[in-house]
């Protein structure tokens, strides 16, 4: 598929749907029409990619090989509905979604018009259009439903990679990309406050720490027994109690503290009884 020429129209002009349509164009994609709700969305759009069509209205779109459904989550079923009820036969088409966690089966409906469907989701945060034309040639790709082999394919061409995985995999992916990014984020900016609570400035605790976070982010490669350092892998109890009383005043990041602790119990069995007695 990816070696031959192939048209496609892009419902929504988000940020992903936009940089996603930019990428396939450079790989010889062919951008049929772009649908949004608004006439602005159309007009931002239209500065990173020339489709043969912009419009707002969803009857009379012309056929194409591919529909690329990136809508907000809530609107993908709806919206999936409406193209439907706008075509009688779908047989030579193949239509997908950008959401993380809902699976292909929200397309029903226009698997009933002979559609093949799927969901292509970058696992990857863009925060805008112009990171998302960057970011998405380094991305791994998450590829589910009856076209994943197709979605994978245009995945390999476009991104690093694509991986074809289940629905039920598919939603822990999305659960556990959370805890990776939004939840680390949160988790930063509440160090950066702590930090900044004592009279440490913002540039100086980025120095600080910055060299740590990309040390954890390199224990995707390692088992815990050989990446896990601080007071827990040595069994200094004394450290562990002074970390939880200086956060007396900060009762969630004190919650958390434990929280991790118990997490880690889970993970590392040589943490001693009586460091553990202090997550319970």
């Amino acid at each position: 598929m990816a070696k031959k020429l192939k048209s496609f129209g892009l419902i929504g002009a988000s940020r992903v749907g936009v940089s996603l349509a930019w990428n396939l164009k450079k790989n010889n994609f062919d951008p049929a029409y772009l649908w949004n709700r608004s006439e602005e969305g159309l007009e931002k759009a239209g500065q990173y990619v020339n489709f043969d069509k912009f419009t707002t209205e969803y009857e009379n779109l012309p056929d194409v090989d591919l529909i690329i459904i990136s809508v907000t989550d809530d609107a993908i079923e709806s919206m999936a509905e409406k193209l439907a009820r706008s075509r009688s036969d779908l047989s030579e088409t193949l239509a997908f979604h950008n959401s993380g966690f809902h699976s292909s089966s929200i397309l029903k409906r226009l698997a009933s018009r002979g559609a093949k469907t799927g969901s292509l989701h970058p696992v990857v945060s863009i925060p805008d259009i112009e990171k998302g034309i960057e970011l998405i040639p380094e991305t791994v790709f998450t590829c589910e439903g009856k076209a994943g082999r197709e979605l994978k394919d245009i995945a390999d061409t476009i991104a690093r990679k694509g991986i074809i995985i289940n629905q039920e995999q598919k939603k822990y992916i999305h659960l556990s990309a959370v805890f990776v990014n939004n939840y680390y984020t949160a988790l930063i900016a509440a160090i950066k406050k702590l930090m900044g609570s004592k009279g440490l400035a913002r540039e100086d605790c980025s120095e600080i720490f910055r060299k740590l976070s990309q040390q954890a982010a390199a224990t995707w490669d390692k088992p815990i027994s050989q990446s896990l350092t601080g007071p827990l892998a040595r069994g200094d109890i004394k450290t562990a109690k002074g970390h939880i009383k200086l956060l007396d005043n900060y009762p969630n990041l004190q919650e958390l503290y434990r929280r991790f602790g118990s997490v880690t119990s889970d993970l590392y069995p040589k943490i001693n009884d009586e460091i553990l007695e202090l997550f319970k």
